[in-house]
């Protein structure tokens, strides 16, 4: 926005990366469509070894059951 008006932003994912550190371990940043709206979401994780047989997952904004089924399928292929 300018005082003659809007402007169109040329590259506007360009203003969301442009400060993010490449090549950092643990963290995404992928596109997804959230109803009609494309969306940036940045992923960041933790993985650690546990010595119980159900470690704890946890995530904010997500779905369980669709966390769930993201870390079954990374299991299977990581390992």
């Amino acid at each position: 926005m300018t005082d003659s008006g809007l402007q169109p932003v040329p590259d506007p994912s360009a203003l969301f990366l442009a400060d993010r550190r490449k090549g950092v371990s643990g963290s995404v940043v992928f596109p997804t469509i959230e109803g009609h709206r494309p969306l940036l979401v940045e992923l960041q994780a933790l993985v650690v070894p546990s010595q119980i047989p159900t470690p704890r997952r946890s995530a904010q904004g997500v779905d369980s059951g669709r966390l769930s089924l993201l870390t079954a399928v990374l299991q299977q292929r990581a390992a």
